[in-house]
């Protein structure tokens, strides 16, 4: 017995004795000699064909005078299998679906053979429109027919989460379930797997899709860990009480007093748990993890209506959300493909803007979505030293060698060069480009002619250093040449520091007349929501206070920049002799 007739026995015995499908294909696959291909095939018609009823039936009562109420069993159930094949099967021919299911009506209702021939001829001759939903003026029978939901259930879910939301959420459930690998302990561990899944591309795979390599910080593996380690959340979660997302998420939910669970693209990016490529969640990551999707939140435009929340009994509504970075590159004005904004502060954050095309940067540093506008996706990268304020912070608390983080530009001023001084201040590793956990401060050059000041102007220079390394990996990995870095946040007051981003880098810094971009970006993707402003707009609402070019030498850049390479190369994985 062949696939098709097996799936056909089985689909009667469903419909007739109001049979699970499940129990149906365990009792009429039992002792059953078939190869594992029409085994598969069966499975697959049969499951098919009960989730895809109602709009199977759709179909046929579409080209059909007898409805399918007054169809004989067997002619109905081979019009589904028929319908489903040509619809939903690719890997089998319009014409095979239909010979094959002819012949089926030939031996079981010869006298219809003619009349499935007709309706699945005529489907494949008109198959875009004939396979169209083109229900109007009536959401909840669209909706109803197209996922084959029963009405009820789709009435309730827009009662609960309005028609777009529904939609996304029935899609999703309709998709195929991914397969995922959990690991046999007994027989290898689990490091050992993940070095064998880097071998054969999982690595690389996982980065073209989430933009990230497999870190701590990813907000999945984080899920994964509190599932497993933290029995609050994990009762949660079994209880279907307990929601992800980010701190806009948590804010937004608490302001629409938890009508809206929904988180800004740009912020989503950030997790490593989202199709950079696409800007939704990568359920087959998530689900490999383990960690139910249901749990995170709905992706949102950052210029969009995230639902309204009273203020002294009146309601505003909540019209942007944006990642903090984000928020600044946008302020400056960043829209365009090699535009880019710097912000120091107790680090120092560099996004440069890539455009609309996902080019991904393996270099070390991460590929972010910057924001998303209607459906248009504007990509980033980003790379992060994590060592910028907090190392003049060490002068002054650590060293003590001044009294307060404003003096260290007049201290490093005083004298012309570091005189061979170099700092790594990896004080709590590196990050972006080298992300070595592992190392640890360095200082080189010192000698007896070794002043305060020297360490002073070795600190800032090396800031300026650590943001020309991302900026060279940024510029040979996206294709983008950077001739301007707009700058802000406190660190940015230091004329010394700036001069020296400048010459390293060999771009123009223009520093705002405002240093609090990231605000101000927030205030302007909500008046751009609300149609306040234009997108030309924002590129024109900072102006510059100050702007710094470069003086240095071509040949000393290179030379010192050569020296404090193998300075880093020095502080690597220092950690060992610890």
């Amino acid at each position: 017995m062949k696939a098709r007739e097996i799936a056909f026995k089985i689909l009667c015995d469903i419909e007739e004795n109001n049979n699970y499908s499940n129990i149906a294909i365990n009792k009429h696959f039992k002792n059953l000699k078939i190869s594992n291909q029409d085994r598969g095939l069966a499975t697959e018609i049969v499951y098919g064909v009960v989730e895809n009823k109602y709009y199977l039936d759709y179909v046929i009562n579409k080209l059909s005078k007898i409805k399918t109420q007054k169809l004989s069993i067997c002619v109905k159930i081979l019009l589904r299998m028929g319908i489903y094949q040509i619809a939903f099967l690719n890997s089998i021919s319009d014409y095979a679906a239909v010979n094959e299911t002819v012949n089926l009506v030939k031996k079981y209702d010869k006298r219809s053979s003619g009349f499935v021939n007709a309706i699945l001829r005529n489907i494949i001759r008109n198959k875009d429109e004939i396979l169209n939903v083109d229900i109007e003026n009536d959401d909840i029978m669209y909706l109803s027919t197209k996922y084959s939901y029963s009405p009820w259930m789709i009435k309730n879910f827009i009662n609960s989460f309005g028609k777009d939301f529904t939609e996304d959420l029935i899609e999703a459930n309709n998709e195929k379930p991914s397969i995922y690998l959990r690991t046999n302990t007994l027989k290898i561990s689990r490091d050992e797997l993940i070095e064998k899944l880097k071998e054969n591309g999982g690595e690389e795979k996982i980065l073209r899709e989430t933009g990230k390599v497999i870190a701590p910080h990813n907000n999945g593996l984080i899920l994964k860990w509190c599932m497993e380690n933290v029995p609050e959340v994990k009762e949660a979660i079994e209880k279907e009480t307990a929601l992800y997302g980010t701190m806009d998420t948590w804010l937004i939910w608490k302001l629409t007093e938890g009508k809206t669970h929904a988180v800004a693209c740009s912020n989503a990016s950030s997790s490593g748990c989202v199709n950079v490529q696409k800007g939704v969640w990568n359920e087959e990551f998530i689900q490999n993890l383990g960690v139910p999707l249901k749990l995170f939140p709905t992706i949102a435009s950052e210029a969009s209506e995230y639902g309204v929340t009273k203020v002294f009994g009146k309601e505003i509504p909540i019209t942007g959300a944006i990642a903090d970075q984000q928020s600044a590159l946008f302020a400056q004005g960043c829209l365009e493909a090699g535009t880019m904004k710097c912000t120091n502060g107790t680090g120092s954050f560099m996004d440069i803007t890539i455009g609309n095309t996902c080019k991904i940067a393996s270099g070390g540093v991460d590929n972010l979505i910057a924001w998303k506008l209607n459906d248009t996706l504007t990509y980033m990268v980003e790379g992060f030293v994590s060592v910028t304020g907090s190392a003049v912070q060490w002068l002054r608390d650590g060293l003590k060698i001044i009294r307060s983080s404003g003096e260290i530009e007049a201290l490093a001023a005083s004298v012309p060069d570091t005189n061979g001084v170099y700092f790594v201040p990896a004080l709590v590793g590196l990050t972006s480009p080298h992300n070595d956990p592992s190392a640890r401060g360095t200082i080189i050059g010192i000698t007896r002619r070794t002043t305060d000041a020297h360490i002073a102007r070795a600190t800032l220079e090396c800031i300026a250093f650590g943001i020309k390394d991302i900026l060279d990996v940024v510029e040979k990995e996206c294709e983008v040449k950077i001739d301007r870095i707009n700058v802000d946040g406190g660190a940015s007051q230091n004329n010394l520091l700036l001069q020296m981003l400048a010459d390293y880098c060999n771009a123009d810094v223009a520093r705002p007349d405002t240093l609090e971009a990231t605000a101000l970006g927030a205030a302007l993707m909500a008046a751009l929501s609300i149609n306040q402003i234009s997108l030309e707009d924002v590129k024109h609402i900072l102006t510059p206070d100050a702007v710094f070019h470069p003086q240095m030498d071509a040949t000393l850049r290179e030379e010192r920049y050569s020296i404090w390479k193998e300075a880093v190369d020095r502080s690597l994985k220092w950690i060992k002799y610890a």
